[in-house]
């Protein structure tokens, strides 16, 4: 069999040419759409992540603005607490301070008050005992109460130690100062007499006196002679009237106050 050269050459030609043609009218095409298609699935992919990071980036920022925020709130409610139990230990203080005061100021007036008014009442009872004692003498036996304060008072001279004596008899001798008689009442002329013999008598010496009328004594008699000082009356009577009765001022104001404070 013999082989055609020229036929072999055309197919070969017309195979090329419709090769040509495919590629360039059909594969050409399709590859261009394919590539077109593959660009723009990379475009929207590579926009997908972008988008992915930008929203994982505003999540983080979000985020770590919430944590912050979150912070903050901590931070505030904690310095709002540590305000709030500095301003209630402020108050608290201000409070026991106060309460403190006026309780100190409350017993000062209570312990002035007081004071006032035992000092009041052991004016008063001298005054009034000394009053109806007065009156009880007179009535009684006939006789005057400061007649038997002045025998009191010269008993208690003559019961005094015998240092104290001797000491009221060297300054009766040497003379350097005289006698001082106070009393609460006004001496009569019988009562200055009587008083000056019962001097004589326990000191052996003439003394002169000056007599000196001294309230605060309320019922009593005392002698200055020297820096000697000796002393008869009510005060120790009165003393511990004055006692008991600050006792029960002072009961009653301590349970006044717990009931106060209650």
């Amino acid at each position: 069999m013999e082989i055609n050269w020229v036929t072999v050459a055309a197919q070969i030609v017309n195979f090329l040419v419709l090769v040509w043609l495919l590629k360039r009218f059909l594969y050409g095409p399709v590859t261009r759409a394919m590539e077109r298609r593959q660009k723009r699935v990379r475009d929207r992919l590579q926009e997908a992540e972008s988008m992915r990071g930008k929203a994982e980036q505003e999540r983080d920022a979000l985020k770590a603005e919430r944590d912050a925020l979150d912070r903050k709130r901590e931070e505030m409610l904690s310095e709002a607490r540590a305000a709030a139990d500095k301003l209630r230990h402020e108050l608290e203080k201000q409070t026991r301070e106060s309460v403190d005061a006026e309780r100190a100021a409350w017993f000062a007036r209570l312990s002035g008050d007081r004071q006032e008014v035992l000092s009041d009442i052991r004016r008063r009872a001298g005054e009034e005992f000394f009053a109806i004692a007065r009156a009880a003498f007179r009535d009684l036996a006939d006789d005057r109460l400061e007649a038997r304060m002045i025998a009191a008072f010269a008993e208690k001279l003559r019961a005094l130690p015998e240092e104290t004596l001797e000491k009221l008899k060297s300054a009766v001798r040497r003379e350097t100062s005289s006698a001082q008689i106070e009393s609460a009442f006004p001496l009569e002329a019988e009562d200055r007499e009587a008083i000056e013999l019962a001097l004589k008598d326990i000191l052996q010496a003439d003394v002169s006196a000056d007599y000196v009328q001294r309230e605060d004594l309320i019922a009593g008699i005392r002698l200055r002679l020297d820096s000697q000082v000796v002393e008869w009356g009510l005060d120790s009577y009165l003393d511990e009237l004055e006692e008991r009765l600050g006792t029960a001022l002072s009961d009653a104001g301590v349970a006044e106050a717990k009931k106060a404070a209650e």
